[in-house]
């Protein structure tokens, strides 16, 4: 039987008033802590700590959420030092001030998490959770900063969520005997803190109804989709969910009970609840009664939530390496061991034409110290593989070879860092191959303060399409990146199983050059700056210069082009719709609608040119195709944009032949929602 909520609340109208008007309030604090620093202002001065960083927190004010809403939390860490930090972040849901929790109804409801996949006791999370036992730390290289705000975010985002459609929890609780006033020996069960939710989709679910001799009626969940049964759902939630332990089957006979999953310290235990058919319609009627009493909210009403921060400075002497076999010993040790090595090169290294493997489950920090590793084979430097991580600082790595189609870098579901990293000679710079067979794992890839020079490619990305829930995550940042053909470029296959979409790109403050050369072609002139045909993809430039053939072409995703100047210098040859690649056309930023795949492109505050007068500052082949949404403003081109794609309430002026496009009438600044 088929089930949908809104026939078992008392009015059907009620249920769209959750959706569409509930108004409730829940403010983000902040506290430090290391050293105890606190202050009231949303700016931290942290000398104390010995090194120098500010912190400012853009939306430390009440947040107004409805149930099923999401957003994310707007800061940033500037380390100022030459030293590396580490900065972790928290979430208890606490008022800083009182210390008094967040009521129960809404601990069960809202959640803070880090939106990106983690490798955590052997299992793949889709999302790392964060409460007063879990955190999540980010590294934050010397003279660089930890951002995230409404234009862009280099590292994966702090998002709160208050989730509607719940089949249960993981909580920490304690479970233990204690005596009452009687004398008597009696169990108790306290719950310290709700973890995370279960979730599913309510209305895709059935149920079974039963009745007993006495004539009860009793429901409980047969499927969560129509097709999955509920103990193959736990199974698959608790397999991905970071905790070593499970439930069976025979567990789930009985709903609404407490099992128990892993252990903590100090008598703490983590368990899950699963909700009964009737905890489900209480649960309804509470968002029911919240929505009614939304604008009737007083200000004690408002929920509170502390995000703490950590920060300390990275303290780990470096070991001395000395030789390739020395360096790849210790990278083998890491791996056996599951422990972070962080090693330093006492002179540079030759690797041959042998590539410096990174294997699974080790966690490597290599600091070149101004020195140079260099290759000369046919395939890759340096090749980390799935759950690994290799960060690379303070040197350069540099091809020696005459055969094209080598990497300095190729991985697939790892983690790649670089910082102040120099390189040349490669035909490819970087290439996150994620959509490698069998592959699940998402990459995540940070460049920061780094100088390449390539052949056909910089940086190429390719996600794992429909084989997981997260993105591959690439940042580039503060970097100057040179290419004959592309600097970024995506890949547009989309089979089911095999496609190479699902890649979440932010380019900021860097500058990229493509120089077109060394293709076959009629003039010899090819490639862009990026090429984005990836569907349910997001690429982010803000803060940039480009300068290429082409500076952008698009055929998929969601697309945010701000603060940054574009320059297109190559000559128009044709407009077609490709079956794969783009035409030539010369153009600043271009969209052609060969794959029909939904387009989403953003322009605000940049400057858009180009060279052939055949060519344009922006195009859309072909125009009014379903699925394409484009959005001008605050922006200055060489010619007029056709008044379908400015911003609502945006205008467009001409003078000494640049266009110009006004910021929209809705633009406010900062949004605390995506």
């Amino acid at each position: 039987m088929r089930v949908k909520r809104n026939i078992y609340l008392q009015a059907g109208l009620a249920f769209l008033t959750i959706i569409l008007t509930i108004v409730i309030l829940f403010s983000m604090t902040a506290a430090w802590y290391t050293n105890i620093v606190q202050t009231s202002g949303l700016v931290f001065q942290v000398e104390e700590w010995g090194f120098d960083s500010e912190i400012n927190f853009e939306n430390a004010l009440p947040i107004l959420a409805s149930p099923g809403d999401e957003g994310s939390i707007w800061f940033s860490v500037s380390n100022e030092n030459d030293s590396i930090i580490d900065v972790s972040v928290n979430v208890k849901k606490t008022n800083s001030e009182t210390g008094l929790p967040m009521d129960a109804v809404m601990q069960r409801r809202l959640y803070f998490y880090v939106d990106t996949g983690e490798f955590i006791n052997g299992e793949q999370v889709e999302r790392v959770y964060l409460n007063s036992f879990s955190d999540y730390t980010y590294t934050v290289f010397n003279n660089s900063s930890l951002t995230f705000s409404e234009d862009y975010s280099n590292a994966p985002k702090i998002k709160w969520h208050w989730v509607y459609d719940v089949l249960g929890y993981y909580v920490l609780a304690r479970d233990m005997v204690v005596t009452d006033d009687q004398g008597n020996e009696v169990q108790r069960f306290a719950i310290e803190e709700y973890l995370r939710p279960i979730e599913y989709n309510y209305d895709d679910a059935t149920f079974v109804t039963t009745t007993d001799e006495n004539g009860n009626i009793t429901m409980e969940i047969e499927t969560v989709d129509g097709m999955t049964t509920l103990s193959e759902f736990i199974s698959e939630v608790t397999s991905s969910d970071g905790y070593q332990g499970s439930i069976n089957e025979e567990d789930l006979i009985s709903s609404g009970e407490y099992y128990k999953i892993a252990d903590y310290s100090n008598g703490l235990g983590v368990y899950i609840y699963l909700c009964s058919y009737g905890d489900i319609i209480e649960e309804t009627k509470i968002d029911t009664n919240l929505g009614q009493n939304a604008n009737n909210l007083q200000e004690e009403e408002v929920y509170d939530a502390t995000l703490v921060v950590s920060a300390q400075q990275s303290n780990i002497v470096p070991e001395e390496i000395t030789s390739v076999e020395n360096l790849e010993a210790r990278i083998e040790e890491s791996a056996e061991t599951g422990e972070k090595v962080v090693l330093q090169l006492s002179g540079d290294l030759d690797l041959g034409t042998e590539s410096l493997d990174i294997p699974t489950g080790a966690d490597v920090m290599i600091d070149l110290n101004d020195r140079t590793i260099t290759y000369s084979g046919t395939g890759r430097a340096i090749t980390p593989k799935a759950n690994s991580s290799v960060t690379l600082v303070n040197g350069a790595v540099n091809y020696n070879g005459e055969v094209s189609g080598n990497f300095m870098i190729r991985g697939e579901g790892a983690e790649i860092n670089l910082s102040d990293i120099k390189s040349s000679g490669f035909d490819y710079g970087i290439y996150i191959g994620d959509n490698a067979a069998g592959n699940t794992v998402d990459s995540k890839m940070h460049i920061t303060n780094c100088e390449f020079n390539t052949g056909t490619c910089t940086v190429f990305v390719s996600g794992n399409g429909d084989r997981s829930e997260q993105k591959t995550q690439v940042v580039i940042e503060d970097s100057n990146l040179v290419s004959e053909g592309y600097i970024i470029c995506g890949n547009g296959t989309s089979t089911p199983g095999s496609g190479r979409y699902g890649t979440d790109i932010q380019v900021i403050n860097s500058t990229l050059t493509s120089t077109g050369v060394g293709n076959a072609s009629d003039d010899g002139s090819w490639g862009a700056c990026i090429y984005h045909p990836q569907k349910d993809s997001d690429l982010t430039v803000y803060g940039c210069t480009l300068e290429g053939f082409m500076g952008i072409g698009i055929k998929g995703g969601t697309v945010n082009i701000i603060e940054t100047t574009i320059k297109a210098n190559g000559i128009f040859k044709e407009l077609t719709l490709k079956g794969s690649g783009f035409s030539n056309t010369g153009d600043a930023v271009y969209i052609e609608t060969g794959y029909n795949d939904s387009i989403s492109l953003y322009i605000s505050g940049c400057t858009l040119s180009h060279t052939d007068t055949a060519s344009k500052s922006f195009r859309v082949y072909e125009e009014n195709t379903p699925g394409v949404s484009v959005k001008i403003e605050d922006t200055t081109l060489d010619e007029a944009v056709d008044e379908k794609y400015l911003a609502p309430g945006a205008t467009q002026t001409s003078n000494g032949g640049k266009y110009y496009v006004s910021p929209s009438s809705d633009k406010s600044g900062n949004s605390i929602f995506e």
